[in-house]
């Protein structure tokens, strides 16, 4: 008797056996796996659907879950008529409990195969990126955090490695204005900081993507530089949008800024970049507030 199973028109290669192990209903996924259609395994003992040498493998994990010594089983095996270029496959048999009185238990039989593992693979990794993606974005403006920014500047310096562009990272502290949701409250706080934020989006080139560290201090990687000079572009350009007054509580404040700037490429680690930036800032600071300093790790040419 073949009994119809809605779960069985999914993608997913499944059958049902009885508790002989004969085939009573699969979907075309299931048939496909053997090299068959539907019609050509209804009937059939799951057995036989197996190269010989994997028949007593078989056999085994069914009969512990007919028998319930285990609820489920999983027996790796080669598909039946197979070439040297087929992937190998993998059955699942479960134990189906049944609820109506008087009616034997069947087994769930689910077939998978490489393809099916690179498939999962990729959907695993691409809701491990998205959920990398939700971690390391600021939820107050959506800008990369500073675990985003290191991900930013590790593409950035694979990407120098394969072009010979030089990389920069440009740590960005603004004076005082986290102070504002302080005094303020956050509301005028989170204005100030997205009004300066909006102000660089306008002036940063496409290549350059800004990061938010902290209420006061900006990350951004500038990648494609033709030399240092392109790097302290980037920073004239930041700077010329920071003296622009803001509206802090009805008043017009501005906010002095102060940039470090790390120079790399394909031979120098984010990590250095990171280390450097800061530094650089504190030199900057010496000369005053409202400029900026560059550290140069590029390894130099011999002379």
């Amino acid at each position: 008797m073949t009994i119809a199973h809605p779960d069985l028109q999914t993608s997913v290669a499944r059958a049902r056996l009885d508790s002989e192990g004969h085939v009573i209903s699969a979907n075309q996924s299931f048939a496909a796996m053997f090299n068959s259609d539907v019609d050509g395994v209804l009937g059939t003992h799951v057995i036989t659907l197996c190269a010989p040498q994997d028949s007593a493998a078989v056999l085994s994990g069914f009969v512990r879950v007919v028998g319930k010594a285990a609820e489920s089983a999983s027996i790796d095996l080669d598909p039946r008529l197979a070439r040297g270029d087929q992937p190998k496959l993998r059955l699942d048999f479960t134990l189906v409990h049944s609820i109506i009185p008087g009616v034997a238990d069947t087994i769930d039989c689910t077939a998978s195969d490489g393809r099916e593992q690179t498939r999962a693979e990729r959907r695993r990794r691409h809701s491990l990126m998205q959920q990398t993606l939700h971690e390391t974005e600021d939820r107050e403006s959506g800008l990369p955090t500073r675990r985003g920014c290191e991900v930013l500047l590790g593409s950035a310096v694979r990407h120098s490695a394969s072009t010979g562009s030089p990389v920069s990272l440009l740590r960005c502290d603004i004076d005082g204005i986290s102070e504002i949701a302080e005094t303020h409250g956050s509301a005028a706080g989170h204005e100030a900081v997205n009004t300066y934020l909006d102000r660089f989006a306008q002036r940063l080139r496409n290549s350059d993507s800004i990061c938010l560290a902290s209420g006061d201090t900006f990350l951004v990687v500038a990648e494609d530089l033709g030399d240092e000079q392109d790097a302290a572009g980037v920073a004239y350009r930041l700077l010329s949008a920071a003296v622009e007054p803001v509206q802090v509580a009805g008043e017009d404040r501005t906010f002095p800024m102060t940039i470090g700037i790390a120079v790399g490429d394909g031979t120098v680690t984010p990590a250095q970049m990171f280390a450097a930036a800061p530094l650089a800032l504190e030199r900057a600071r010496v000369d005053g507030v409202g400029g900026f300093r560059i550290i140069d790790l590029r390894q130099q040419p011999a002379t």
